[in-house]
């Protein structure tokens, strides 16, 4: 899916509740703003096809598929310096640093957010919700004396729940409600694994006419990992209209969960008529090259 799209779809999110704490870390005093380091991270995400849509076939420049990047580098697990870009920057997706010579951690992320990830742990690297989909790199990389240029190639961190409205959605209708469980919004980028979490997350989403595809994206925690998700949809005085539950919904890591359920069609609890499916296509979006 294009970036506008899913920008398209969370830029109407009005209201998250969680009891996670995000701290962000942009601006703050550890930040390089260094413009001809000794050590320049040139990334690249190669896209060679999108689930078999034919307008998606060609790789997309990396500003027009990701709002925000972020480069972080550790030492013994202690990050030592970082940069976090948005996609009005120029050279978006080059970043440089200036180190003493020695082997040190490198982290590299891409994703949509609207905040940077707070960084701080090596192991744990946390992001605002809602998750977009997120790329990642880690690797070690080894700095001397003389400036040096690498490229590293992202490769996608989460799966996707990717729910599809088959009814119609009535007119009077004013936004959707959200409710997920269960959804991992912190990983090890080291592992591409996520990290647990039992936090129930609040979303709103404004109706938009025509769309009745709605996508949410969790880092995976394991094989066993499942997701409750509701869904209302309200008039504008807040009366439900329709609703459905999605309790035990499996993911996997660069797999796509789709769900394909009539949401208004006079069940208020569920579920009912649902068909569940993990798809494995959008595993085979990205072509990486080492």
């Amino acid at each position: 899916m294009k970036l506008a799209k899913t920008l398209f779809l969370f830029v109407a999110t009005l209201l998250f509740a969680s009891c996670e704490k995000y701290v962000a870390e942009e601006g703050t005093q550890y930040e390089s703003k260094v413009v001809n380091g000794n050590l320049v991270v040139k990334a690249e995400c190669v896209v060679t096809k999108a689930a078999g849509d034919e307008d998606e076939q060609v790789s997309l420049p990396l500003n027009e598929r990701f709002t925000r990047m972020s480069m972080v580098l550790y030492q013994n697990d202690v990050r030592v310096d970082y940069v976090n870009q948005t996609n009005t920057d120029k050279d978006f997706g080059t970043m440089s640093v200036d180190l003493e010579p020695g082997t040190y951690q490198l982290v590299v992320l891409a994703h949509s957010g609207t905040r940077s990830p707070t960084t701080t742990n090596c192991h744990k690297i946390s992001f605002s919700a809602p998750l977009t989909d997120v790329f990642s790199y880690y690797g070690d990389v080894v700095v001397g004396k003389e400036a040096s240029k690498i490229t590293v190639q992202l490769t996608r961190a989460v799966a996707k729940i990717q729910l599809n409205i088959t009814d119609d959605i009535p007119a009077d209708v004013s936004f959707f409600n959200f409710i997920y469980k269960g959804a991992s919004v912190s990983f090890d980028p080291a592992t591409q694994i996520g990290l647990a979490s039992s936090t129930r997350r609040n979303v709103e989403i404004e109706k938009v006419d025509g769309v009745k595809t709605f996508e949410f994206y969790t880092f995976v925690t394991g094989d066993d990992q499942l997701v409750d998700l509701d869904v209302a949809g309200y008039s504008e005085a807040k009366d439900i209209l329709g609703a459905k539950k999605f309790p035990g919904i499996s993911v996997g890591l660069r797999k796509v969960t789709k769900i394909d359920s009539p949401v208004f069609d006079g069940v208020i609890e569920g579920p009912t008529d649902i068909s569940v499916t993990v798809d494995d296509t959008w595993d085979g979006v990205i072509d990486y090259t080492f």
